[in-house]
């Protein structure tokens, strides 16, 4: 097995139907690897999963409130919609590029919660 050391910016293709990204393994070696772009989603899908196996293993400590914005992953998102589920709850859908991501808030409150967030960022809920 090889240890990942780095990954490289990743390229696109002129058609854009693929994206090469380089992989820098710790023993000083570099492989570059060409995703198709409908297997993208399988990668994150992938890459997700092991965030939230890992979470559950050993959750971050920090209270998500005093997460700064440049500590967190940037979803550069173009559009975004909310869709209430069937059986209750919100869905955040997401579209990055040609990507779309689903975030699901279970309960009402995250729902509103969610809602105070983006249109009163960094304003406690009950203070506009």
């Amino acid at each position: 097995m090889k240890r990942l050391s780095a990954i490289a910016e990743p390229k696109i293709s002129d058609n854009a139907g693929a994206a090469v990204i380089g992989l820098h393994f710790a023993d000083g070696n570099r492989e570059d690897v060409e995703i198709e772009r409908d297997k993208i989603e399988d990668l994150l899908r992938a890459i997700l999963a092991t965030c939230k196996a890992l979470g559950d293993r050993v959750p971050n400590e920090r209270p998500l409130p005093q997460t700064a914005p440049v500590d967190a992953i940037a979803i550069p998102a173009g559009e975004l919609a909310t869709v209430t589920d069937p059986a209750g709850g919100v869905w955040l859908i997401l579209r990055v590029g040609s990507l779309d991501v689903s975030v699901f808030f279970p309960v009402k409150g995250a729902a509103n919660a969610l809602a105070h967030a983006l249109l009163h960022p960094r304003t406690p809920p009950g203070v506009h």
